[in-house]
């Protein structure tokens, strides 16, 4: 009867020890950060993609710069690949880079005016359609050296907004951080070097082009390339400070059917099962560009 007790006691406790070696790993809720390139393009002669999934519907929008018109177009696809005939972008529903303001009830795109070297903003209540606002949101610092790059804006639950922007881009070229604690009307410096690349050298040393993404537990994903090859990092404390995850995302040198020279501008999106596809803009040899996209597995 002894020996029957001490197997049934270690049998409990292997499987007691099971799941909590499972649950010492990547969490539940996270997807695979093993990204396989979608065959073809999504479109061609097109930069600087924005996606955005509509919650109702589980269409994408695909807000780009045209090459041939030189505007802003959108595109939409039900399945997240084959992309219908575009439009000219004079309204922005699902766009990433309309930014919900703590509040719940405004919100705003930020824009960048190169000629002033001031942030500016364009102001929304259904998230659609947005008309100018009056004001100035954020000035550079001094380290920035006139120069402001890929900027990102999303609300924290401390009732803040967080600004991630790229500055002194012909030196350090890498992330800065300022916070907005009036609804993302003003913005204070809070500090540089968010990813930890302060000494990497600059210019294609530094992480660029960085792009967040909540997930379902509250943590913030950042998507950023260096390098023609794109990287995360995940912050657990709503954006105050980010930690690279291991691995690489995405390289160029895996997409097949056509040469990549580079790549750039990288935005993810969480699709319904919990996977992430990531758009980005890539030139071809043939000196197209084109917009592709990876889903991971």
């Amino acid at each position: 009867m002894r020996k029957a007790v001490v197997v049934v006691v270690l049998l409990a406790a292997a499987a007691l020890a099971g799941p909590r070696r499972r649950a010492s790993g990547r969490r539940p809720e996270d997807p695979s950060l093993t990204f396989t390139f979608d065959s073809g393009y999504r479109i061609e002669q097109a930069t600087n993609p924005a996606a955005g999934i509509d919650p109702a519907t589980g269409d994408t929008y695909l807000y780009y710069n045209d090459h041939v018109t030189g505007r802003m177009k959108v595109a939409v696809a039900h399945d997240g690949l084959t992309f219908g005939a575009a439009n000219e972008a004079t309204t922005f529903a699902n766009d990433p880079r309309n930014t919900l303001m703590p509040g719940g009830k405004t919100w705003r795109r930020y824009q960048w005016d190169l000629y002033n070297s001031e942030m500016l903003s364009l102001v929304s209540t259904d998230g659609v359609h947005f008309t100018n606002e009056s004001g100035v949101r954020y000035h550079l610092q001094p380290a920035d050296h006139g120069t402001l790059g890929v900027y990102d804006a999303f609300a924290d639950k401390s009732g803040g907004v967080v600004l991630l922007y790229l500055g002194d881009l012909m030196g350090l070229n890498n992330a800065r951080r300022a916070v907005s604690r009036d609804n993302g009307l003003t913005f204070t410096f809070d500090r540089g070097n968010i990813l930890g690349d302060d000494n990497a050298g600059g210019g294609a040393n530094s992480y660029v082009d960085e792009k967040s993404i909540r997930l379902p537990d509250g943590r913030i994903r950042l998507f950023t390339m260096r390098q023609n090859t794109i990287y995360s990092f995940l912050s657990s404390d709503d954006g105050y400070s980010f930690s690279q995850e291991p691995g690489v995302r995405l390289a160029r040198s895996a997409f097949s059917g056509a040469t990549l020279t580079s790549l750039n501008d990288p935005v993810a999106v969480r699709l319904a099962d919990g996977r992430y596809r990531i758009y980005v803009a890539a030139l071809r040899s043939d000196n197209v560009w084109v917009i592709v996209s990876a889903t991971s597995k």
